[in-house]
């Protein structure tokens, strides 16, 4: 009886362990290791086929991590103006990229409308031959939008329904793209080719018919012209206000949409933004529209906005897909790194390859690039002020003789004193702009020096706020005296003495390669490019139409996304203003380029205003 009892208490022990270890008597929304349970609501949630799915798809930040700047630098992580710049992610390997591009935007080429029988005599072109033709030719003699186009820019149903109706226009259409692209080979000739020939007559008979140029010109409203001759006129000639009277139009340029009003028959202005007043132009590539809606579709990537953030001096391209850039990406301070390019809920991403090895000495190098990007891209901000307050040369408008470089004594005097004009040879100037902006002349190399010391804090007081010489942390009237600091040949002396600001590179005489010599010339901005950088300043020298010698001086405004060749420049000749090569160069096809100046970053920095 007793040992019945025994195995009887037996038994119920064995079974209350078991029904303590069963799902059913477990305590309700715990798992076997006390871990929370889903509720039954969240357990047949989850064995849907979809959410199973999601649960097998690859974590996309596996691997990947985003870059965070030491330091912050708004030039480079905000835009002053159009989209933001890139967001960037660091890769350990290319597994993880791979990981990583699977969550990317989907997206293909756009459908090309049907032209039925009409015949498009724009020769086809994919988005990279498209791309290398602008830099090695177009972008020489005109400026373009960095755009790398999905495919080439088609003709939009409107425009291919209208030359279906108006055999005239088809017939201009075909007269003007089927024309021979030669033409005289001196690109400083005002006609570029026999294309230009065709089209000049025509935007004089229809200079009323605004809507019939469009339809002549433009490719879904996109300025495609894929002659670089023709491109050199149109880019010289051709404006908003040729093709438009409407009161207010929008202009989208890469991946930024702006809207604009119509100041007088000759000008449009921005009418938003940080551009709201400045005047617009037309570039080549620019996608320009009566509405808003017609400009929604993205044509191909926005190049300008892969750099920024990680201050890359290049993305060179080797795959090119609609959604998708995969390429090398080449640093300021020099290497290169596997990447790619994406867009993830609906904005851009630069992926960078670094392993985990080379990991921390990569990232700081990328935050040592941003902080000199962010100090030479300071430098061009202070450029683009004056070239927005469009300041003059210093010419007088009457001039007896060579009288270049006294109108900024006369400015000077007049703004001491407190006077709002002064007068030379019977000719009125103003102390300020109708924007109330000290209106300073300036020859070339007052305009070089001006934007380092403008950025530095350097500069004169605006109407109303006094009138005296605001000093900030660079003057080099201290460093040069105030006659020395107005020749360009007294720049580069004192450059090469002053190896602690300049780094020179000087070109023998034999070296120089003067302007007529087209090909050669080029050729030689291009091998400059590894080692050119924005802010440096280039000196030409050479004899003009007056075959007497001039020197004159820039700065390098940008190169281009990809290939990292210099394109734009900023300077005065004539008044401040953005130019190509072609423009600089061409008053003086026998001057040559004798020096390249870099000011030094870590002189700048030195000399970095408090507001940086």
């Amino acid at each position: 009886m007793k040992s019945s009892k025994v195995w009887w208490c037996i038994v119920v022990g064995v079974v209350l362990v078991f029904c303590q270890c069963t799902p059913e008597s477990a305590d309700e929304g715990s798992s076997e290791d006390g871990a929370q349970r889903p509720s039954p609501d969240e357990e047949a949630k989850e064995a849907t086929p979809e959410v199973a799915k999601q649960e097998q798809a690859p974590k996309p930040w596996k691997g990947c991590e985003p870059f965070v700047p030491e330091t912050p630098w708004k030039s480079l992580d905000e835009a002053r103006q159009g989209p933001a710049p890139a967001e960037v992610m660091v890769c350990s390997d290319q597994e993880a990229l791979s990981v990583l591009l699977e969550g990317r935007d989907r997206r293909s080429a756009a459908v090309v409308p049907d032209v039925g029988d009409f015949k498009d005599v724009v020769p086809d072109a994919s988005g990279m031959e498209i791309y290398d033709h602008a830099v090695r030719r177009q972008a020489l003699v005109a400026w373009f939008t960095p755009l790398l186009f999905d495919r080439r820019p088609w003709l939009s149903q409107e425009q291919i329904e209208y030359f279906k109706t108006s055999s005239r226009a088809a017939r201009e259409f075909e007269s003007i793209w089927t024309a021979k692209a030669g033409g005289p080979a001196k690109l400083y000739s005002p006609i570029g080719g026999r294309r230009w020939q065709k089209l000049r007559p025509l935007l004089n008979r229809y200079r009323r018919k605004k809507a019939h140029l469009r339809h002549l010109l433009l490719r879904n409203g996109v300025l495609y012209i894929e002659d670089f001759r023709a491109a050199a006129d149109i880019y010289r000639w051709v404006g908003l206000p040729t093709l438009f009277d409407e009161d207010e139009i929008y202009l989208r340029r890469g991946d930024g949409i702006y809207r604009l009003k119509r100041k007088d028959r000759w000008t449009y202005l921005y009418a938003d933004g940080a551009r709201k007043g400045e005047r617009a132009r037309l570039l080549l590539f620019d996608q320009v529209a009566t509405s808003r809606e017609r400009l929604e579709q993205r044509l191909g990537w926005d190049l300008n906005r892969l750099r920024p953030r990680a201050a890359l001096k290049a993305f060179r391209i080797t795959h090119h897909e609609p959604d998708l850039l995969r390429g090398r990406a080449v640093l300021r301070s020099g290497g290169e790194l596997d990447g790619a390019a994406f867009y993830r809920n609906s904005e851009p991403v630069v992926a960078l390859v670094v392993g985990a090895q080379k990991r921390q000495e990569v990232l700081a190098r990328i935050n040592l690039d941003r902080r000199g990007a962010s100090l030479k891209r300071g430098v061009l901000l202070a450029g683009e002020l004056m070239v927005g307050e469009e300041l003059r040369f210093d010419e007088p408008k009457t001039e007896e003789g060579q009288q270049d470089g006294i109108l900024r004594l006369l400015w000077r005097q007049a703004y001491k004193r407190g006077a709002h004009s002064y007068q030379f040879n019977g000719d009125r100037y103003t102390v300020y702009t109708r924007y109330g902006d000290p209106n300073v002349p300036q020859v070339c190399i007052d305009f070089v020096y001006d934007t380092v010391e403008r950025w530095s804090g350097t500069w004169w007081a605006p109407k109303g706020q006094g009138r005296e010489r605001l000093k900030g942390t660079i003057d080099f009237e201290e460093l040069l005296g105030r006659a020395g600091r107005r020749q360009v040949s007294r720049l580069v002396k004192t450059a090469e003495a002053r190896p602690d600001i300049f780094d020179v590179l000087a070109f023998a005489a034999e070296e120089r390669i003067p302007y007529k010599d087209r090909d050669q010339f080029y050729e030689r901005i291009e091998a400059m490019a590894p080692t050119t950088l924005p802010g440096d300043i280039f000196t030409i020298y050479g004899k003009k139409e007056d075959n007497r010698n001039h020197w004159h001086s820039f700065m390098v405004y940008d190169l281009d996304p990809v290939y990292h060749t210099p394109y734009l420049l900023i300077g005065n000749a004539g008044r401040a203003r953005i130019q190509v090569w072609h423009d600089v160069m061409r008053s003086g096809p026998r001057r040559s380029i004798t020096h390249r100046v870099h000011l030094r970053e870590d002189w700048l920095e030195d000399k970095r205003p408090d507001n940086g």
